[in-house]
């Protein structure tokens, strides 16, 4: 926060009551709560709260910038027998660090962004929904259940089909995979991954290097 604005923080509300401290505390003070008197201990939904708070002169305007990150370092699968760390942590620790990282850089991220696509967006030789469909399609990297994670040694006592090379590659650049679907929980499967291959192969070449070695020894 700057040195002339305010940041409170509401460290618990729960979102299912009727918010009525916070919305008091606003209305009263123009700050949050540090918790709201609703919020139980035990509660099946928990919420929290950011506010900053400053000053804005006539004819003038202002602007806050605010960053949501969830920080879930390990996942358990199924029957929770083997826990998997996510690939981040090895850049980043915990939600305020990844938060820190993407307002320090979102500038940066968002010029690059705009010098990757606007050769095709302003390309008056490609079609409207070409242009839509082939970034917006991109979401499911992130958004279809995918996984990266960082190698560990007791995957080869489970996975004796691990050859060398892969493991080589798992520890360099990690493991990824993607759901087929919502629908169908099946990771990486292939012949649905042969439509996606070219992108993540000129995106990611490494990830795509690692995905392919799974599957070599089969061919």
């Amino acid at each position: 926060a700057e040195s002339n604005s305010h940041v409170s923080v509401c460290q618990g509300f729960d979102p299912s009551k009727s918010g009525a401290a916070l919305w008091s505390s606003l209305w009263d003070t123009g700050d949050l709560p540090q918790k709201d008197d609703e919020c139980i201990p035990g509660s099946t939904e928990l919420g929290v709260g950011v506010c900053q708070r400053f000053a804005v002169p006539a004819n003038t305007s202002r602007t806050a910038e605010f960053a949501l990150a969830w920080d879930m370092p390990n996942v358990l699968f199924g029957a929770s027998r083997r826990w998997y760390k996510r690939r981040y942590t090895r850049f980043v620790r915990g939600a305020s660090c990844l938060c820190a990282r993407a307002l320090g850089r979102r500038a940066q991220w968002e010029k690059a962004l705009d010098e990757w696509q606007m050769p095709i967006l302003h390309n008056p030789q490609l079609p409207e929904w070409y242009k839509s469909a082939i970034f917006n399609e991109l979401y499911f990297m992130t958004d279809g259940g995918s996984l990266w994670f960082e190698y560990d040694d007791d995957w080869a006592k489970n996975e004796t089909q691990l050859s060398d090379y892969t493991k080589n590659l798992m520890k360099q650049y990690g493991r990824f995979g993607y759901l087929e679907s919502w629908e169908y929980r099946m990771v990486n499967t292939y012949d649905v991954h042969f439509y996606a291959s070219f992108a993540i192969a000129q995106l990611w070449p490494h990830i795509e290097l690692t995905v392919q070695s799974e599957f070599s020894k089969y061919f």
